[in-house]
């Protein structure tokens, strides 16, 4: 993934909720971001473009997921399981932003994961600018 203008400082807001620890990053077509039985040491948050997730059975490959709505998350398991990795292979199918965040600089235990997710979830909104 490249991201044409840097990091965001280290630092991204969205919705009043801060993810001190947050890198803006680009994706582009073909991009692969993250892959199926690999440790999951990021959490994406996707803003805009559209990621396929896909889960691999032998020789098979089958679509698992689309990531096409602002607030959708995919992995970051890391920060409640350390021996928690990625479920399926996310791949972009449309040029786009997410955030990514360290799996250890996640707030710890399950009371905060919910609030955590719910929080981006509910606080992006298409449209809102969520660039800091």
């Amino acid at each position: 993934m490249a991201d044409p203008r840097g990091s965001a400082s280290g630092s991204f807001e969205g919705g009043g909720v801060r993810a001190a620890a947050g890198e803006w990053a680009a994706f582009v077509v073909g991009d692969e971001l993250f892959r199926q039985a690999a440790p999951a040491q990021f959490w994406f948050l996707r803003l805009d473009g559209r990621v396929e997730s896909f889960r691999r059975t032998g020789h098979d490959e089958q679509r698992v997921g689309t990531m096409d709505t602002p607030g959708q998350w995919a992995g970051g398991f890391r920060a409640w399981d350390q021996h928690g990795v990625y479920l399926a292979t996310g791949r972009a199918v449309e040029s786009g932003h997410l955030v990514r965040v360290p799996a250890d600089r996640l707030p710890p235990g399950r009371a905060s994961q919910a609030i955590w997710f719910g929080c981006w979830r509910t606080r992006l909104r298409p449209g809102r600018s969520t660039r800091s």
